[in-house]
């Protein structure tokens, strides 16, 4: 998706789990395990029922690409 919004791969560059999580504390890679093994429902009805101008991860990316 970044890709065919902003027409280039995101920028990344390997880092030991360990090493990212002396930078950023464990919350990030807490929620990676946890989304890895559990399921998450992707239904955003809800949340565009208190907030319907609510951005897409697509929409946001084109927001972002335009400024």
């Amino acid at each position: 998706m970044w890709k065919g919004v902003t027409g280039r791969a995101p920028w990344r560059f390997p880092m030991a789990t360990w090493v990212f999580e002396r930078f950023s504390g464990t919350d990030e890679t807490t929620m990676w395990r946890w989304l890895r093994t559990n399921h998450l429902d992707l239904d955003t009805a809800p949340t565009r029922a208190v907030h319907p101008e609510a951005l897409t991860v697509r929409g946001w990316l084109a927001g972002r690409r335009a400024r």
